[in-house]
């Protein structure tokens, strides 16, 4: 089993089982993004975690080492966090969270509505893939870089990572005890 034992970034020990900020997340509603999207951002969470698990551990996985289960939670709440930024991105600016050329390089509102629904398509898998490569997992190391999947690969990776990043300091906050629970 994979896990990333490194601490220099406090995410990556992040567990998604705080019951204050599971509860807020439960009444976090996602129904004005889209109709089609998931009920609540728990939901959200907890079906992208459900992909990159089904990423390693089902039928037709992509490697034969499976993550810790937190890992997959992690990416789960990655990927909320990357729909709130899309929503609202004026508030992380003015929050100083991202800056303007760093919030330039994320996707358009047109993501906004698929990133809601969860896991949609095929494509999707690029996602985990990209975090699988950044937590160091050996099976999602050296991707090629030819072609245009390298550059679309290459762009998520970079968009994931300042997720992640952005995360550990609002982790750090929390632990820190300047925030309740991991808030954005």
């Amino acid at each position: 089993m994979y896990r990333l034992e490194d601490g220099f970034n406090p995410f990556l020990s992040y567990e998604y089982n705080d019951s204050k900020e599971m509860s807020y997340m439960l009444l976090k509603s996602l129904s004005p993004i889209s109709s089609k999207a998931q009920a609540n951002a728990d939901d959200l969470i907890r079906a992208w975690a459900d992909v990159a698990r089904e990423g390693l551990e089902s039928e037709y996985k992509e490697a034969d080492m499976p993550c810790w289960e937190g890992h997959y939670f992690q990416f789960g709440r990655l990927m909320y966090h990357m729909l709130d930024v899309l929503v609202r991105r004026d508030s992380y600016l003015e929050a100083r969270r991202f800056s303007e050329k760093q919030l330039a390089f994320f996707p358009f509102d047109n993501m906004i509505e698929p990133l809601s629904m969860g896991y949609t398509s095929s494509e999707d898998r690029i996602f985990y893939r990209c975090w699988f490569s950044l937590i160091g997992h050996p099976s999602f190391q050296g991707a090629e870089v030819d072609g245009i999947e390298a550059h679309v690969y290459l762009y998520w990776k970079y968009v994931i990572g300042i997720l992640a990043i952005d995360l550990g300091h609002a982790v750090r906050k929390r632990n820190n005890d300047e925030v309740k629970f991991l808030h954005l």
